[in-house]
């Protein structure tokens, strides 16, 4: 699949590490996403046969188009993750980050920490172009600390093979605040020739069509769709010119048993209500007693225990 078959136009679900496992990828993919990318996947661990990072790359068959990021600091890593991605689960695309804030990340040399070393990240671009098959595409952001490069990196990249690029528009420093650099998107999107994909406080129609206007092929939502995978399915509709009927709270909630449901066939009960719960959380935004019913939503250990908090949140929403 060519990559600019999968970005044009795209309003795709962004990369989220702990958050877009395979349970809530499907459910985004059922709301209209575009695509999405798996949370990130390390490279030295996959390439050593790790059982857990191998568990991380479960998917369902809705999940397409599918895209996996990876990230570390080699690439010899980076190559030898990337031929078994693409021997043993077929990507539609393989991603590499180079955008994390995460000061772990950052602190091994991974994640836009890669921003501050173009040798090193062209070698990693290079190394798994010449791996794999299937289109190769980067996250970054502005730049590494408070140093906006993302045009000339962007460039380098272009020139060692990258697919498409994506852009968180704010440096690392910057983590997610304040405003995204608009400047910034343009410039680079001016710098290359590859796909363009922006990302950062994306939840409007008005928003897409200014990524557009800036030369974005396609945008990327990540922190509103927490929660919210009706935003995909909101923005397809008022692009369409199609009126959107928000869910109702019932509506809401039996989407996030279905994702808990998935999240337990992927993980086992304990563990996936345990992951589940900021899940929960985020969906209860809102809603009549909220703050109450986070609190207890973050105790809850059982599919039984969170279908009771339900059952009391949709009796608080009809007494008001």
């Amino acid at each position: 699949m060519d990559i600019k078959d999968i970005v044009e136009d795209a309003v795709a679900l962004a990369p989220m590490a702990g958050v877009t496992d395979s349970a809530f990828r499907s459910i985004c993919m059922e709301h209209h996403a575009s695509y999405t990318v798996s949370e990130m996947i390390s490279a030295k661990a996959l390439s050593m046969g790790d059982k857990k990072t191998k568990s991380l790359l479960k998917k369902r068959s809705v999940e397409k188009p599918f895209g996996i990021q990876l990230f570390g600091h080699s690439p010899d890593d980076f190559k030898s993750a990337s031929e078994i991605l693409e021997d043993d689960y077929s990507p539609d695309f393989v991603d590499i980050n180079m955008g994390c804030p995460a000061p772990k990340i950052i602190s091994s040399g991974a994640g836009c920490a890669l921003m501050d070393d173009v040798v090193l990240s062209t070698k990693i671009v290079e190394a798994v172009k010449k791996s794999i098959s299937v289109p190769v595409t980067a996250k970054i952001r502005c730049g590494f600390k408070d140093k906006k490069n993302a045009p000339e990196f962007a460039r380098a990249l272009e020139q060692s093979g990258i697919d498409a690029v994506t852009i968180h528009a704010r440096t690392s420093n910057m983590k997610y605040k304040p405003p995204i650099d608009l400047f910034t998107i343009e410039k680079l999107c001016n710098a290359v020739r590859v796909p363009v994909i922006g990302n950062g406080d994306i939840c409007t129609v008005n928003h897409i069509k200014i990524m557009n206007n800036l030369g974005c092929s396609g945008v990327m939502i990540g922190r509103a769709a927490m929660g919210n995978p009706f935003i995909f399915l909101e923005l397809s509709s008022n692009k369409r010119g199609v009126p959107f009927n928000a869910p109702t709270s019932k509506e809401k909630f039996d989407v996030l048993l279905k994702q808990v449901e998935r999240a337990i066939e992927d993980k086992g009960e304990r563990n996936a209500l345990n992951q589940s719960r900021k899940h929960v959380c985020w969906y209860l935004k809102g809603m009549r007693g909220a703050s109450k019913l986070r609190n207890d939503a973050s105790k809850i250990s059982s599919y039984i225990e969170l279908k009771n908090l339900i059952i009391k949140a949709l009796e608080l929403e009809r007494a008001g």
